[in-house]
């Protein structure tokens, strides 16, 4: 006896075929680009830069420097004084053989500023128009340097004798014979001998400053004075 063999496999269903093709159709599903990727897809690239020239280096002219000027003390010593004149307070002595670069001058360019040997810093005025002064270079390419004007000084005789004062040959009257009795000098160094006493002796000696007054109290005899 036959048996009917029922087939069990059912029909597939419209909404169970559709799923089917809908999966073909699609492919698999793509991996969501990680941030980094897109930042680097999404980023405007940045334009060319074009190559900076090369610039060359400014030149700084080089700054024109005054001829040097030299002035040197030959055959005899030089003093070196606080401005440019004899009436200025001697500061050195600029001796036989040294020399020095001239830094300034006055305006008829007769007296020449330098600094003095072994003081750094420290300047004095020579003249140039001594026998002992010898100058290299043009003494005009040195600058005109402006100093105020010298203190006077003084020496006044006190007592009866008339006095001469060394060096120079001063002669100043007694004390009596105003006001011929009292010269004003140059600093420096000087004696005074007096001329009522046999031998002129020495009275005197000082080293005059600007500013300063002196007075002779004493004459050749021991006797002393005093001005009024």
């Amino acid at each position: 006896m036959s048996r009917h063999i029922r087939n069990n496999r059912r029909p597939l269903t419209a909404a169970f075929l559709s799923l089917m093709v809908a999966s073909i159709a699609c492919g698999p599903v793509a991996a969501t680009p990680t941030a980094a990727l897109v930042e680097k897809i999404t980023s405007t690239p940045a334009p060319a830069t074009t190559p900076s020239p090369t610039l060359s280096p400014i030149e700084t002219p080089t700054s024109t420097r005054a001829p040097t000027v030299l002035l040197i003390a030959q055959g005899g010593n030089l003093h070196m004084r606080r401005g440019p004149g004899a009436a200025y307070n001697i500061l050195a002595v600029l001796q036989s053989g040294q020399q020095g670069t001239v830094t300034g001058r006055n305006e008829a360019s007769t007296w020449f500023a330098m600094e003095i040997p072994g003081q750094p810093g420290t300047y004095g005025w020579v003249s140039g128009e001594s026998q002992f002064s010898e100058i290299q270079g043009d003494p005009a390419a040195a600058p005109v340097v402006v100093v105020e004007a010298a203190v006077p000084a003084y020496i006044r005789n006190c007592v009866f004798h008339p006095i001469l004062l060394a060096p120079g040959n001063v002669l100043l009257a007694p004390q009596f014979d105003d006001p011929a009795n009292k010269k004003q000098l140059n600093p420096g160094i000087y004696e005074g001998f007096d001329q009522s006493v046999e031998g002129y002796p020495k009275v005197f000696a000082v080293e005059l400053r600007e500013g300063r007054t002196v007075d002779i109290t004493e004459d050749g005899l021991g006797n002393h004075y005093a001005c009024p």
